[in-house]
This record gives C-alpha cells, sequence and structure tokens, in this order.
C-alpha cells in the first residue's frame, strides 16, 4: 500500500513537471521554481491557520528577501513567472487576503528573517556564490523535479560522493 502511494504521488509530482517544464525558465533558482510548480492546480491564495500560509503570501515574502540580498532581476523573473501561472488560473485572492497578509508586515518579516540568519552566522548567498554545496543544493532540487523516480538514487550516489571529498 505504501509502494502505491509512494509510486503514485511521484507520478503526479512527475506529471506536474511535465506539464509547468515549459513555463518556468531553467535558470530559475530552484526553491521558487518549486513553489511555483507546487501551485499547479492548486490556489495560492488558500490558507488555513494551522497550516503553512497561503503559497502567495510564502511568494511575497520570497521575492523580498531575494531583493533585499539584491537579487532584483531574479526576482522580477520569478514574479513574471509567477503572475503567469496564477493569473492563467481562475484563483483570486479572497475579500480578506491582505488584511490576513498585509505587504507591511510581510515586508517585517522577511527583514526580520535576514537579519536573524545572520545573527546566527549564517552565510547570504550572493550573485557569485558557487561553492560545492550551494551548487550541490541547486542541482538537487532541479534533478528531484526533473525526474522524481530516480532521484533516491541520485542522492544517494551523491551523498556518497560528498562524503568521502569530505573525508579525504
Amino acid at each position: 500500500m505504501f509502494e502505491k502511494y509512494i509510486n503514485g504521488t511521484l507520478g503526479e509530482l512527475e506529471r506536474r513537471a511535465r506539464v509547468l517544464r515549459a513555463k518556468i525558465p531553467r535558470d530559475l533558482p530552484t526553491y521558487y521554481a518549486t513553489l511555483v510548480k507546487s501551485c499547479n492546480g492548486v490556489n495560492p491564495y488558500d490558507y488555513l491557520m494551522e497550516q503553512h500560509p497561503a503559497d502567495a503570501a510564502r511568494m511575497s515574502v520570497l521575492l523580498i528577501g531575494l531583493r533585499e540580498i539584491d537579487y532584483d532581476e531574479e526576482a522580477e523573473e520569478i514574479a513574471r513567472v509567477w503572475q503567469s501561472v496564477i493569473g492563467s488560473s481562475s484563483y483570486k485572492p479572497p475579500s480578506d487576503f491582505r488584511t490576513c497578509y498585509p505587504q507591511d508586515v510581510l515586508e517585517k518579516i522577511a527583514k526580520q528573517c535576514l537579519e536573524g540568519v545572520k545573527a546566527i552566522g549564517c552565510r547570504i548567498a550572493h550573485t557569485e556564490c558557487g561553492d560545492e554545496i550551494h551548487t550541490l543544493l541547486n542541482e538537487a532540487w532541479q534533478r528531484f523535479w526533473d525526474n522524481p523516480s530516480e532521484y533516491a538514487t541520485w542522492e544517494d550516489q551523491r551523498t556518497r560522493k560528498l562524503s568521502k571529498s569530505r573525508l579525504a
């Protein structure tokens, strides 16, 4: 039964990836592409208090964050793709959406998150960032969306290779 669920889920992920592949540029940062892809057929304005915030609010915070670390061009491209995906759907924000997710609060959240990340000593990505881990994380997201059924095999092989290089 579990295998049937996993195979069904992977099949659905592969179907969504194929449908959206033409809409999403290859160089779109993978987390953002993943959020855009996950909204295929899902109302981005839907929210329940006990779950994640609405995808539209999450995307707003992510775009603000990108602009805060000088990824303005990337933020504009992602916003364009996001608008084309949600604009082609019948979904519209409910009347209380901006009351629940006011823009000034979303901006404060993004800025405070960035300050928190800096305060705990995490390295902030930048446009010239190309180290092994940064590159590997982006490759992992891309491989997952390109071929979910083969991802676990690739991940296992790549993890072993990374472990060997770190221990050497």
